[in-house]
């Protein structure tokens, strides 16, 4: 399972430490005995920044732990995306395989971040199921497109994508099949006096006290929680 985040807000400071929990998520894991290598979310990792300041995409094949960087300045309201990536085949561990996507819906720009399995088709040119998830949305639309990729989902769609263009605006979905697996596929959120916040389960335990489970199977605006 993938780990991911997101941020609307406009504290620099609670984005830094969103990223922070991430990276604290993903070094537990690897310290822990109980979690399998295989499952760790060691193949790369990215983020999606957008503020006043501009947009900053970024994404390597190292590990998150591994990386060395700092996080861009951000001036008013800031939207971000935050992924840590476990790859299924360990030959795509490349920063180009590493979320999130960019892509273009219309004349505006995309950022999709995908957790979990899509069924498709090698004969379709994608390499991976997120690559093939993004073309479906940039070909149908955001909420075609989501629709369409509901009823191809192997295990989960859990999704986060930024349209930058228009707004921006930061939307989410929570979408699995296997219904007893809530507990390791549903994402959660919580309001801060500065913005809101949407994150993998796994992130309550480093740094994230969550509220709420985001609603079940639901394409929704992170401003309308």
């Amino acid at each position: 399972m993938c780990r991911m985040a997101a941020y609307v807000g406009n504290s620099r400071e609670e984005m830094v430490g969103l990223y922070r929990s991430l990276k604290a998520t993903v070094r537990s894991e690897v310290e822990s005995k109980g979690v399998r290598k295989a499952e760790q979310c060691m193949d790369g990792w990215g983020y999606v920044v957008a503020s006043d300041c501009g947009i900053v995409h970024y994404r390597t094949g190292r590990s998150i732990l591994d990386d060395r960087i700092s996080l861009p300045n951000t001036e008013g309201m800031t939207y971000a995306i935050f992924h840590a990536r476990k790859a299924t085949d360990k030959s795509t561990v490349s920063w180009e395989f590493s979320h999130p996507f960019a892509g273009r819906v219309g004349s505006g720009q995309i950022y999709l971040a995908h957790n979990g399995q899509i069924k498709f088709n090698a004969r379709d040119g994608c390499t991976m199921d997120t690559q093939y998830g993004l073309e479906v949305i940039e070909r149908e639309g955001v909420e075609r497109g989501v629709e369409k990729l509901k009823g191809i989902v192997k295990t989960g769609l859990n999704l986060l994508i930024l349209e930058a263009d228009a707004g921006p605006r930061l939307r989410f979905l929570n979408f699995y099949l296997d219904r007893t697996k809530s507990g390791y596929f549903d994402m959660f959120y919580r309001k801060t006096d500065s913005g809101i916040v949407v994150v993998s389960s796994t992130l309550r335990q480093n740094g994230i006290k969550t509220a709420s489970r985001v609603p079940y199977g639901e394409l929704m605006d992170m401003d309308s929680l």
